[in-house]
């Protein structure tokens, strides 16, 4: 019989679209390797905490966030025949999630491509590109449902380029016909 090729797997959920599509992906994996999974959620902490009162709120929110979806997410895996097993943490998300999966020994991180915040990803890169560069094992970033619909949908980046060019060299033009009194 072949080894496994995942014996554990580590899920970073936080509660975005990406996270719960990453999820479904991450169990399907599980369910096809025998695999056990580990789903983790970690309460960011974006400033120096003054009281320990603050870190306790940042892990309640976490908690909470993974506790809604925890429920589900335990039938389906029971369904599927899936040990499931959760980790709450405080910290850097970064930081946090890459240091688990190196703690767990954990053969593959399934996350989704795109969290909460666009202008975070934009001024300092996507958490799931940061996790890659510093992870010890493999990283699977999932697009969420949305995400896929545009690309689908032809809106890359690409094409989204182009468009744009191309109204601005029409503008260009429209404004030079006028100022120099050409139609």
């Amino acid at each position: 019989m072949p080894e496994k090729l995942f014996r554990r797997i580590l899920h970073a959920y936080d509660g975005s679209e990406s996270a719960i599509d990453a999820f479904t992906l991450a169990l399907k994996i599980a369910e096809q390797n025998g695999s056990q999974l580990h789903i983790v959620s970690v309460g960011e902490i974006s400033h120096i905490p003054l009281f320990v009162g603050d870190i306790r709120e940042q892990n309640d929110n976490a908690a909470q966030r993974l506790r809604s979806f925890l429920f589900r997410a335990e039938a389906l895996a029971a369904g599927c025949g899936v040990t499931l097993q959760s980790h709450v943490l405080v910290g850097h998300p970064v930081q946090a999630i890459a240091e688990l999966a190196l703690d767990l020994n954990v053969d593959l991180l399934v996350m989704g491509a795109r969290g909460h915040s666009a202008l975070y990803e934009r001024l300092v890169g996507s958490r799931a590109a940061q996790i890659m560069q510093i992870a010890h094992c493999p990283v699977l970033a999932v697009k969420g449902r949305s995400q896929r619909r545009r690309a689908r949908n032809g809106l890359t980046l690409t094409r989204l380029r182009e468009k744009i060019v191309a109204r601005c060299t029409s503008s260009r033009q429209k404004t030079s016909a006028a100022l120099t009194g050409h139609s």
